[in-house]
């Protein structure tokens, strides 16, 4: 028997008839490439022990006597394996014909990269993952492009990218293992971005490569999404000081900007095409900014930030750009995006920015700033002591009584929300129509 090329990991809790698919699939498409495949058992209580046995040598069966975690599942497979090229993936996956050829022809011809990951369809063939991209103001991971059609141009081009699922992703050995591998800190969540992340820190390069294709079911484990605000806290206070939004750079690279998120799904964005080359130039001018942010460029980045004649008249946009001059103490620029964000759009936390720019800043408004880092890092009972404390110190209530609410909800202070809303709902409106 040949050796193996690739160790293919397989971590598993129940759902014997997804792991049993899943094998077969493999079976039929992967056979031509020497591997190996491990499945870790994570306690599994249905039939999965005997299946799993019954197939003998096909597999290599470890069993945990209790549930370890996704993490700590997928770094006892790694620790197990032969081969020195690690593939992670979830048994509610089909593969397809040349998923893996693929993978291993990216790693093969870019010494450069360190991970790879596959787009990932959903039953009805609509895409589902097409690598990982960052919000442009909360930061929050999301899948871009979810529910495109499969043939898409946007979704078939290789693309580098700061992090995709670990549903399905070939990583280099010596990448996996010299970054810290799955940090079992996190439970079942957030653990490939961090490991992505922590990849591109050391110089790595992480791509999504659309010519490996596979279904993917999607979280079909029991107790997937039980400690996503655990895990959510955890991962932005690590990567609190990274400057993580991209989502402007992957729209850009197509011709495309963002209109903002759809009510309801924070994952679909609605897009608009970029008609005229200045239009083009100015929105590059963006995605230029954050792909030096994320490379860790911040002198280059600054300089972006600073030019401020050259960025797009977008409300959202300057917002986000005032905020981050705001951050590298370019105080002028800051308060040219904000004057424009303003210009566009009236905006209750672009006066605060604005006033803490241009003027003795009051002690209320750096609270209400830190109270709103707390929601975006998920660290919400810290969040709520902020915004009452900055109502405590004079901040309008119209600014600081919303973040209350949020926060007082997230945490579970349930009085405290219900005395928040109560207190919006006794405001005087704003105008005729906005409530």
């Amino acid at each position: 028997m040949k050796p193996a090329s690739v160790s293919i990991i397989i971590p598993v809790f129940n759902k014997c008839d997804l792991t049993v698919q899943c094998l077969q699939a493999l079976a039929e498409v992967t056979n031509h490439i020497p591997h190996e495949v491990i499945v870790v058992d994570n306690a599994s209580t249905d039939a999965t022990p005997n299946r799993m046995r019954e197939l003998g040598g096909k597999i290599r069966y470890l069993r945990n006597q209790q549930n370890a975690g996704f993490a700590r599942a997928c770094n006892q497979g790694a620790a197990a394996a032969t081969s020195n090229l690690l593939l992670f993936l979830n048994n509610d996956t089909i593969p397809l014909q040349g998923w893996l050829d693929a993978l291993m022809t990216e790693l093969r011809t870019h010494p450069e990269v360190a991970a790879v990951g596959s787009k990932l369809l959903y039953e009805n063939g609509l895409v589902q993952h097409a690598g990982v991209a960052y919000a442009r103001e909360t930061r929050s991971p999301f899948h871009p492009y979810r529910l495109l059609r499969s043939d898409d141009p946007r979704v078939n081009h290789r693309r580098e990218m700061q992090a995709v699922t670990a549903a399905c992703v070939l990583i280099r050995a010596k990448w996996f293992q010299q970054c810290g591998r799955f940090s079992e800190d996190y439970q079942n969540g957030y653990e490939d971005l961090d490991l992505c992340l922590n990849i591109r820190k050391q110089g790595g390069v992480i791509v999504y490569q659309p010519r490996s294709v596979l279904f993917h079911l999607e979280s079909q484990t029991p107790g997937r999404m039980k400690f996503d605000n655990e895990n959510r806290a955890l991962f932005f206070q690590r990567w609190a000081d990274t400057l993580l939004s991209d989502e402007d750079a992957v729209y850009c690279e197509d011709g495309y900007r963002s209109l903002g998120r759809k009510p309801g799904d924070p994952e679909q964005v609605s897009l608009v095409r970029l008609n005229s080359e200045s239009e083009q130039a100015q929105w590059a001018v963006v995605a230029q900014t954050q792909l030096l942010a994320a490379a860790g460029k911040l002198d280059e980045c600054a300089q972006q930030l600073a030019a401020t004649e050259l960025w797009p008249n977008d409300a959202a946009v300057r917002r986000w750009a005032g905020a981050l001059c705001h951050r590298f103490k370019l105080p002028a620029a800051a308060r040219r995006h904000f004057e424009i964000s303003l210009e566009r759009e009236d905006h209750a936390e672009v006066r605060i920015w604005l006033q803490a720019v241009t003027a003795e800043q009051p002690e209320w408004a750096m609270t209400l700033e830190k109270g709103r880092r707390g929601l975006q890092s998920g660290n919400v009972a810290a969040a709520k002591n902020n915004f009452e404390t900055a109502l405590l110190q004079g901040a309008p209530a119209r600014l600081a009584l919303p973040g209350l609410w949020q926060a007082a909800t997230a945490s579970g202070a349930t009085a405290d929300a219900e005395q928040a809303a109560q207190a919006l709902l006794a405001l005087p409106r704003l105008d005729a129509v906005t409530a």
